[in-house]
């Protein structure tokens, strides 16, 4: 399974980026905090289908997304956005 997972714009999702998903009329954002590859750390993470891209939205509760639903608003180290939530 390839380590390096992509947006659904075919960016690079790494952990620290600034991600949101929308969701049922409504979005979910937050800081990557691990990318989930193989089986044994979606085990670990309680995860299924891996990969997965896994934060913590706006709201607080964990989330674990597939990275192609995914869309990358920050990278960590950069200051200019990619893409517009909303």
């Amino acid at each position: 399974m390839p380590t390096q997972v992509e947006d659904r714009k075919g960016n690079a999702v790494d952990e620290g980026d600034r991600v949101f998903t929308k969701i049922r009329g409504g979005k979910r954002e937050g800081e990557v905090e691990e990318i989930v590859t193989t089986q044994e750390e979606a085990k670990k993470e309680n995860v299924k289908n891996p990969p997965k891209v896994v934060f913590h939205d706006q709201h607080g509760h964990k989330v674990a997304h597939n990275p192609e639903n995914s869309r990358i608003w920050m990278h960590r180290n950069d200051q200019t956005s990619l893409s517009t939530p909303g």
